[in-house]
């Protein structure tokens, strides 16, 4: 039976996995959409690891923007999840089942990307934070795909201003958000985080972040835990 919190997600995940013609033309207006290989129509909704609501503390991961240079049917690839999406959209799959898979099958690909093994990995296995990627949430600001090298931020600006973080943030309650995104992007994007929820943002540019930044994260984010823990 699904919780509060997954259910809640589902309904979120749905909208942002249909996305509306409005928002769709917009964003295929900006670049967004239009590499060859994914799916013109999906959008994607990051996720929520099947362990995420036990754990006493939970952190939400947010990334930029999804890559089509990934988009293979190897592991790493979220091509074969596709069809995944398309049965659950379409009312061939349950909620509970699509939840199940879908969560099984990010949480192998997540590893295996450029934002975890540069930075969201090293800082959550380091033994003072001690999370896996099944205990954690993950989203990309931008849920399209757009080459790397192109200008992200108006599409990170079209999608924070139809599912803004902050909704996200309303379903999953993190205690903690940690960004894969500098300063000026944020502040492009116009991403919104509210007051109550603790936040910070690597400063290494193009993924290259530095074993200081990492470490800074780290005690940040150990400080966090302590502190959501005390308050318990």
């Amino acid at each position: 039976m699904l919780s509060a919190l997954e259910a809640d997600w589902l309904e979120y995940a749905r909208s942002i996995a249909a996305c509306d013609p409005t928002h769709r033309a917009e964003c295929v207006q900006r670049g967004g959409g239009s590499a060859v290989g994914p799916d013109p129509e999906l959008r994607w909704p990051g996720f929520i690891g099947s362990d995420y609501e036990a754990n006493p503390f939970r952190v939400l991961c947010v990334a930029q923007i999804h890559n089509p240079n990934g988009w293979s049917a190897s592991a790493s690839g979220l091509a074969p999840m596709e069809p995944l999406l398309r049965e659950w959209l379409d009312g061939w799959l349950r909620d509970e089942a699509f939840l199940a898979k879908y969560r099984d099958e990010y949480a192998q690909r997540l590893p295996t990307w450029g934002p975890w093994r540069k930075a969201f990995g090293p800082v959550l296995r380091d033994p003072r934070i001690g999370l896996s990627p099944t205990e954690i949430a993950y989203v990309n600001i931008a849920k399209c795909w757009l080459s790397p090298g192109a200008n992200q931020y108006e599409l990170m600006r079209s999608c924070e201003r139809w599912k803004g973080i902050a909704s996200l943030l309303a379903v999953v309650k993190p205690d903690a958000v940690v960004f894969l995104s500098g300063k000026t992007p944020l502040r492009y994007a116009g991403v919104t985080v509210p007051e109550d929820v603790p936040w910070r943002f690597f400063s290494g540019r193009s993924f290259i972040v530095s074993a200081a930044n990492i470490e800074t994260m780290i005690a940040w984010l150990a400080q966090v835990k302590a502190d959501s823990t005390d308050s318990r």
